[in-house]
């Protein structure tokens, strides 16, 4: 279960999302599917998010159950389908900063 390009796994847990989560679809009340992926019985598998429970699900020996904790696929490919409310304009201030803080530690020895 490799990463496609432009998506990617980013660990969370209890029905906690980050920025670009990918819908997946809806549950029979109308609550979001996430994809994910969790570790479970010495296996990685396949889940469902489901952040109104708290939780995500893996389906194993014919039963469906309970993960805490999980990594979440995301979309990188495209700023404009990350879940974000920061503007693209604070973005790109953010990112200049952070390169021009990277910058001045360059050259800085412990």
């Amino acid at each position: 279960m490799d990463s496609s390009p432009g998506v990617c796994w980013v660990g969370a847990s209890y029905g906690s999302l980050p920025e670009g989560a990918i819908l997946a679809g809806h549950d029979k009340d109308g609550g979001s599917l996430y994809i994910g992926r969790a570790f479970y019985e010495s296996d990685i598998l396949p889940a469902k998010i489901v952040p109104k429970h708290g939780a995500a699900y893996v389906a194993h020996g014919g039963q469906e159950h309970l993960v805490s904790h999980y990594e979440v696929q995301i979309c990188t490919a495209l700023r404009s389908q990350f879940r974000t409310q920061i503007s693209t304009r604070r973005l790109d201030i953010l990112l200049r900063l952070l390169s021009e803080h990277l910058q001045s530690c360059v050259g800085v020895v412990d």
